[in-house]
């Protein structure tokens, strides 16, 4: 009996979702109702994708969860029920950050391999937390913010001036009645 080596087995992707909606410190415990959907929405839209393609996708989320964990990790799987998994933690999150998403962004180098992809899903500015996704790349974590909400463009061009690779993300035609996910540009 023999094994091929796959490498596409080999990778990893992990969605880590910013559960702050509002600008300012995330202990306001303000959101945006609207622009919380849209963030489950599509990490849960990108999970789905990211598992069918048979790559290992995991979550990671900076707000309380039943049972009061401070910070949601699911981590990175291909298996069949990971999709359900995540769409539970999911439904669980509270709608309020829990921390600042930088600091959930630079725990993942202790929770995740060398050279896991981090999907940074946010509908903030990005300025507090991209010092922190460029030392995710710097220590060999390929990177990408995907942006949505009313800012996104300019959270792009924000993050694209450090040498991060953004891409605006919306759900068309909304979160509630969508059908399709666009990463645009």
């Amino acid at each position: 009996m023999s094994r091929r080596y796959d490498p596409g087995q080999e990778r990893e992707i992990v969605i880590a979702l910013d559960a702050q909606t509002i600008p300012g410190p995330f202990w306001r415990m303000q959101y945006d109702e609207e622009l919380v959907e849209e963030v489950c929405m599509v990490a849960m839209s990108l999970a789905r994708r990211v598992i069918g393609d048979g790559i290992a996708c995991g979550l990671s989320a900076n707000a309380y969860s039943l049972g009061g964990r401070r910070r949601v990790h699911v981590a990175p799987s291909a298996s069949a029920g990971q999709v359900a998994m995540i769409a539970d933690e999911l439904a669980a999150l509270s709608r309020w950050a829990s921390m600042p998403f930088g600091a959930l962004l630079g725990q993942l180098t202790h929770r995740v391999r060398p050279a896991t992809i981090i999907l940074a899903v946010s509908a903030r500015e990005p300025d507090e937390f991209l010092p922190t996704m460029r030392r995710l790349s710097a220590s060999g974590h390929p990177v990408r913010l995907l942006a949505l909400g009313p800012n996104a463009s300019r959270a792009v061009t924000s993050a694209r001036t450090l040498g991060l690779d953004a891409t605006v993300a919306r759900l068309s035609p909304d979160w509630r009645t969508a059908d399709a996910l666009e990463l645009v540009g």
